[in-house]
C-alpha cells in the first residue's frame, strides 16, 4: 500500500473530530473505526483499480487520483 494511503488514516479521524466538534457530537470509537475502515477500503480499492487501469504501481495510482481531485476543485472554482 503506497505511503500517502497508509498515512491517511491519521487525517481523517483528525477530521473526524472537527466534524464532531462542529456537530457538537462524540462518536465511539466503533463508529470512527467503522467510518474509517469504509473510507479506507473504498480509497483502497480505488487506487487499485486506477493502478490496473494504468499499469503503474500503486504510489503512482494514488497521486494520478490525487492530482485528478485537485485539477476538479479548480475546474469548479
Amino acid at each position: 500500500m503506497p505511503d500517502i494511503l497508509a498515512n491517511a488514516g491519521g487525517v481523517v479521524v483528525s477530521s473526524f473530530e472537527w466534524e464532531q466538534n462542529l456537530k457538537g457530537e462524540k462518536w465511539s470509537e466503533k463508529e470512527i473505526n467503522s467510518k474509517l475502515e469504509n473510507i479506507l477500503d473504498k480509497e483502497a480499492r480505488g487506487v487499485l483499480q486506477k493502478s490496473r487501469l494504468l499499469g503503474c504501481d500503486l504510489r503512482k495510482a494514488a497521486f494520478v487520483i490525487a492530482l485528478q481531485r485537485i485539477q476538479s476543485a479548480l475546474s469548479e472554482s
